[in-house]
């Protein structure tokens, strides 16, 4: 039996967009369940923010300073989810219109 060809970059790049889009979806309904499960636990003052304890943790692609690229997430103390995750880069976005 013979293996399928591998798609082609057009369509790979169409299905990663897609894949990409859904789990963002997902993660970010998922930090808002996280948020609202800790403003339920903990109450809110007049202000709308809830007084928690939580763990922040970084990391980059490569170790040592020459990395261009990293993450770092924000865990719940009380529930030990995820309230928020930021991917970071020292390199400029290129848009559309600056790769062109």
């Amino acid at each position: 039996m013979n293996m399928p060809s591998p798609p082609k970059a057009n369509a790979y790049s169409k299905d990663n967009k897609a894949i990409m889009k859904a789990v963002k979806t997902v993660a970010e309904k998922s930090m808002m369940d996280a948020s609202d499960e800790i403003h339920a636990l903990k109450g809110r003052n007049n202000t709308g923010i809830s007084h928690c304890g939580v763990s922040c943790d970084g990391m980059w692609q490569r170790s040592g300073h020459s990395s261009m690229n990293g993450c770092v997430t924000t865990l719940s103390i009380d529930t030990g989810k995820c309230l928020d995750v930021a991917v970071l880069s020292s390199l400029p976005r290129v848009t559309k219109t600056q790769g062109q």
